[in-house]
């Protein structure tokens, strides 16, 4: 029993562990104990007990009336169980299939469906144009920063974007957010290649931020023009606690 629950530990010292303590309980041996016993045991070491133990006839077991499990209660779409946790039995056995049956998202240009989509006089005008230049396929895109490897949660946005549009037969890209060149190395950015490959996903582009940088400067200026924008030099120091209203 001993060896069972403590597998890890060494056996020389569990067993003089366990002869102290049943010296504390029992005391130390007497003559009497020296002398063979027909019946029962008496036994102050371990390998004694066990001996005992393993010539003891096992006892026959009562049988154990089932008691009927109640039925699972329906919580909207998921099966919640007894211990109030939802039935995962009949889940989905890949991401493309679980994002295919169970994600149930806005179609293509839908996006003002959405409960709380802030919407304006333009809105589907715009998503009309954006329908038109998509074709109506499902592209996604994954936008880690080049700053280190990744983590367990970028894996999870990894299958999911990627995940999603492969289930609807659309496309993905892997697209670097490489807006802070500091930080930045080579290795990183080829470690999420390999990362994404060994995922099982092969990205329809490899884009970068920084491929936007002269528009974003150019606009950035159109919108100072008209005084929708500003440039501000202060320091983070110097703003730091400002509230604005």
């Amino acid at each position: 029993e001993v060896r069972s629950q403590l597998p890890w530990a060494d056996g020389s010292y569990v067993k003089k562990e366990v002869d102290l303590r049943i010296l504390e309980l029992l005391g130390p041996r007497t003559v009497d104990d020296l002398v063979p016993k027909k019946k029962g045991f008496d036994c102050r070491s371990v390998d004694c007990f066990l001996q005992a133990k393993r010539e003891e006839k096992p006892q026959e077991k009562k049988p154990v009336s089932k008691k009927k499990t109640p039925e699972p209660k329906q919580n909207g779409t998921a099966v919640i169980q007894e211990n109030g946790f939802p039935d995962e039995s009949d889940g989905a056995a890949t991401i493309e299939e679980l994002m295919r049956t169970r994600a149930h998202f806005h179609k293509v240009g839908e996006n003002y469906m959405t409960d709380g989509y802030v919407t304006t006089p333009k809105t589907k005008e715009l998503l009309k144009k954006h329908v038109e230049a998509t074709g109506g396929k499902v592209i996604t895109r994954f936008p880690p920063e080049p700053n280190g490897v990744l983590h367990i949660g970028h894996a999870k946005a990894i299958n999911i974007n990627f995940g999603y549009a492969k289930a609807h037969n659309g496309l993905c890209n892997l697209r670097f957010d490489d807006t802070n060149p500091e930080k930045e190395e080579e290795k990183f950015f080829t470690a999420i290649e390999d990362m994404v490959h060994w995922l099982g996903y092969t990205p329809a582009r490899i884009t970068h931020s920084s491929d936007n940088f002269q528009q974003l400067y150019e606009w950035a200026v159109e919108l100072i023009k008209k005084g929708h924008a500003y440039v501000d030099h202060q320091k983070v120091e110097d703003i730091r606690g400002f509230d604005v209203q």
